[in-house]
């Protein structure tokens, strides 16, 4: 063990010999660096840093294009639960290396694969809350597991909804048919001649 001071009033730690250095306390173990960083390095290079920068943490993969991978024991297997894809402008993915979008999930297995959003009112089982997911067959569901609307918003006001009956509203907020449309519509054909326009209590039908 090599203990040494520098020019600079900062102290060094070494091994001279090869093998692990290893720190063993009873009690928690704490690094306080009034620069607020702490870099990370291997064979002198610097390979990570974390940051106090303000009010935020910063972890920071110094080497470029290295990613970041959080893995864990599952079972006693070794398996990588997500990964950030700095090569790929900060992609992330779950579930997959090779992350395609700005959050990419995968299953590597014949299994279902989705995304479930729940809260303390909803509650936290696979029956509650919202979930989207493709199952084994490639059918793609979009399901609100809870007694409540479902709402369609663009230009952040409500365009349509459907109820927790099954009814379907276009341009109301409340629909009392199976489909429920308020304003005009129409219903054509890829021919011109060949629709049906409603508007205004008044049907026409073209042929």
């Amino acid at each position: 063990l090599r203990l040494q001071g520098t020019s600079s009033g900062k102290v060094e730690f070494g091994v001279s010999t090869s093998g692990d250095f290893t720190i063993d306390a009873d009690d928690d173990i704490r690094l306080d660096a009034g620069g607020q960083d702490i870099a990370l390095k291997g064979a002198g290079t610097e390979y990570g840093r974390l940051t106090n920068s303000s009010s935020d943490f910063v972890i920071n993969n110094s080497v470029q294009d290295k990613d970041l991978i959080f893995k864990g024991n599952d079972g006693g297997s070794i398996i990588e639960a997500m990964r950030i894809d700095y090569s790929e402008g900060g992609k992330v993915g779950i579930g997959t290396s090779s992350p395609v979008a700005k959050l990419h999930i995968s299953e590597s297995t014949s299994a279902d694969v989705g995304l479930v959003l729940s809260n303390s009112d909803t509650g936290h089982t696979i029956n509650d809350g919202f979930q989207f997911f493709i199952d084994t067959s490639k059918n793609a569901y979009l399901i609100n597991r809870e007694a409540s609307d479902m709402k369609f918003y663009t230009s952040n006001a409500q365009k349509m909804v459907i109820d927790s009956a099954g009814n379907v509203g276009i341009g109301t907020a409340g629909p009392n048919k199976k489909l429920d449309v308020m304003g005009h519509f129409s219903v054509s054909s890829s021919t011109a001649t060949d629709a049906i326009y409603y508007s205004n209590g008044n049907a026409m039908m073209y042929n």
